[in-house]
Parts: structure tokens; sequence; C-alpha cells
């Protein structure tokens, strides 16, 4: 049965985050040799601060980092390929720009900013048994994972599992994205790479998660901080305090997201890399057959998040049902955009009539061709799309 470490914790305060921390290496009896190379795996996923709730906050980081050195843990490299090229420079700006390289300059630990990777191979793999795995982590001796709850517009979650995919250098992802474009395949290679990975400890970042658009993109919206105004920017989900922090080790990774997803909301059947562990026998099917450790460990209320895909219509269609339908069924997804790119074509359309007829009023008169039949088609289709989206 697999065990978890659950604790409240409101905030990132730096005695309360550090108790937190040092109890969850209690709890799950947490022993890492003091020459091991030790890795700290964290969710970079792009260059902002953490107060977007994209990425894992600085302050989780540098609670791990103190504990490892009390426990005399010498070698510690803090280590993530960020979406986009696998580059010294972009690395160092991801580092500077998320928190990270203040905590490594404070404690004196590494920052990885070498770009190379290597194969390994996978013995218990299902569909992929081979991944390139950036350097620090195939040669390390321990990884702990630290990993952001959120919100995912494909795999509905992103916790443990999902976190570990940023083992793979570069671009490199997209063309993983590119063999395995459907979403069941894709979580199942999730799982052959946290196999292949095999965090010693996951940690999850659940003090201000993300709800919405996760991980990061999203329609751009208008912001001000410091009283200037930043301008448009991708803000895609949106931080939701939620106030624990949870752990696990490797044998309870897959547990730990089956009940993550259900204190969000989601039952297995909504969560691919869950259902797929499910499946495979690597975790309960029921998320009260994990065994929760800690003071919090009467049985977790559910809270629920939003999970919006590409703007204010699908949120509409969303709400029909409950606070979290969110196109749960791989059809429903594709159908929600589609019907998101029948609007941004008739809205184009509509646009294209504007300009026409403006012009038409400064230039000779010409015979215009109005995209009337254009937009008909894309409401039609929008209209086929809530009614199919409505009969599941």
């Amino acid at each position: 049965m697999s065990e978890l470490s659950f604790l409240h914790t409101d905030s990132y305060n730096e005695t309360d985050l550090q108790s937190a921390i040092q109890r969850h290496f209690e709890l799950l009896n947490i022993q890492i040799a003091p020459d091991a190379r030790v890795v700290i795996k964290p969710n970079l996923i792009m260059r902002c601060g953490p107060e977007r709730a994209a990425t894992t906050h600085p302050a989780i980081v540098e609670a791990v980092v103190r504990q490892l050195q009390a426990m005399g843990v010498r070698d510690i490299t803090i280590a993530d390929s960020p979406g986009g090229l696998y580059t010294p420079q972009l690395l160092a700006a991801a580092y500077a720009a998320t928190g990270m390289e203040t905590v490594a300059k404070q404690y004196g630990v590494k920052l990885n900013t070498t770009v190379g990777s290597r194969e390994l191979r996978g013995a218990d793999a299902a569909l992929c048994r081979t991944f390139d795995i950036i350097d620090p982590v195939a040669d390390a001796d321990c990884v702990i994972n630290l990993c952001k709850l959120k919100t995912h517009c494909m795999t509905m979650l992103s916790c443990g599992v999902k976190n570990l995919f940023g083992c793979i250098p570069g671009l490199l992802k997209p063309q993983v994205h590119y063999r395995f474009p459907d979403t069941d395949a894709f979580a199942r290679i999730l799982i052959d790479l946290s196999l292949l990975v095999r965090p010693a400890l996951t940690i999850v970042d659940a003090v201000m998660a993300m709800e919405g658009n996760g991980p990061t993109g999203g329609p751009a919206a208008r912001g001000r901080t410091n009283g200037k105004e930043e301008g448009n920017r991708p803000t895609g989900g949106r931080a939701r305090p939620l106030g624990f922090t949870a752990a696990a080790r490797f044998d309870g990774l897959y547990a730990l997201d089956l009940v993550m997803a259900h204190l969000i909301g989601l039952t297995p059947r909504y969560v691919p890399t869950v259902a797929d562990a499910i499946g495979r026998g690597l975790c309960p099917g029921d998320w009260s057959q994990g065994v929760v450790l800690g003071p919090d460990s009467r049985r977790p209320s559910m809270i629920f998040c939003r999970l919006i895909l590409n703007g204010s219509t699908s949120q509409i269609i969303f709400r029909r049902r409950s606070l979290f339908w969110f196109a749960g069924f791989n059809q429903s997804l594709r159908l929600v955009r589609m019907c998101d790119r029948a609007i941004a074509w008739a809205v184009a359309a509509a646009r294209k009539v504007v300009r026409q007829r403006r012009s038409g009023s400064k230039t000779k008169k010409q015979k215009s061709t109005c995209p009337i039949a254009s937009i008909a088609f894309a409401v039609r289709r929008c209209v086929r799309c809530v009614q199919l989206m409505c009969i599941q």
C-alpha cells in the first residue's frame, strides 16, 4: 500500500515551509548518503516569477536544499530542461527568472548549465523503451522531483509524473509530442519515462496551485505590476491558493498523482497518466486505498479547480453541467477546439467585412465579396459542437 505525506502549509513562510519539508522527510523515512549525487528537478516550464504559479516556488527548493545539507549531502544540483531551446544562455535566464539562481548562490549548490544528454533504456516500458535524458539526471544517484500542482490542457493534471517530462532536453520534447500525438499514448510514454527516471522523492508544491488553461499558455491578458501596465502577455492558468504540500517515495508516485487528482475533483477516467498507472498495477484503483501520513491524515476534502480551454466560450460550455466538467473526454476536447477555431474564423470573416466596407467608402466603388457564407458555416459548426458535447 502506497504511503503519502500530506501536510497543511498555509504560505511560503520560511519557517513553516522548512518545518513541513523536514516533516515530509521524517514521515517517509528518506535516507540519502552524504556522498550521493543529488539532483533537484523543479518545474521551470517558463521564464517567469513564482507569483504566476507556473513554476515550482523557489522557497520549496530552498527548504529542500537546507534539509539535504542538514543530512550531510554535499553534491546538490538544480536541473531542468524548460520548454524551447536547451542552451546555457536560456538555462541561465530561466534560473534567474524563477528564483533558482538566488537559491543556488545563497546555499552554494550547483545550477546545471550543461546541455548534454544521453540515451537511456528502460526495462519496464510499455510503449517507448529509450529516452534521451539530460546529463545531470542521467548521472544522478538520487533525483528529487519538485512538481507544481496544475491543471493541464492535454493531460488534465500536471503533477509528479508530468513534471518528469522536463528530463528530456529542449526541442526533443516536441519530437515526442509529434511521435505520440494521441493523449493516451502520450500518457503511456510519460509513465515509461517515470519508470526510467525513478525519482527517490516527489514533493508537490500546492501552497499556490494553478487552475485554468494550464500549464502556461492561454489568452492574452492585461495586468498592472507596481502601477505599470504590462501589456499583452500569455497568462493561461491562474493562481489558486490550496495551502498544502504532499510527498511520496517512488513507490507512491502514482498514488500521489491519484490523490492530487481527487483533491481537485478529477477521477482517474479524466487523467490519462493516472488511468494508465492503474492499468499497469502501479497504483491503487481508488484514492482512498493510499495511506496518508502526518497530522493531516484524515480523508482530504475535495477542492474544485477549473480547467478553461481557449477562452470564455469554452468556459461557458463547461459550466453547463458542473464546475469541473471540462472536456474530460478526448472527443469533447476536440470539439471544444473545433468550436473555438470556428468562432475565430467567424470573427476574422466579420472583420474582413468591416474592412471592405470602410475601404469602399474611401476608394473607388468596387464590388466587394462579403464572406457571409463563411460566417454562417462557422456558426453552424459551433452549434453542432455544442450539441454533441451536451449529449455526451
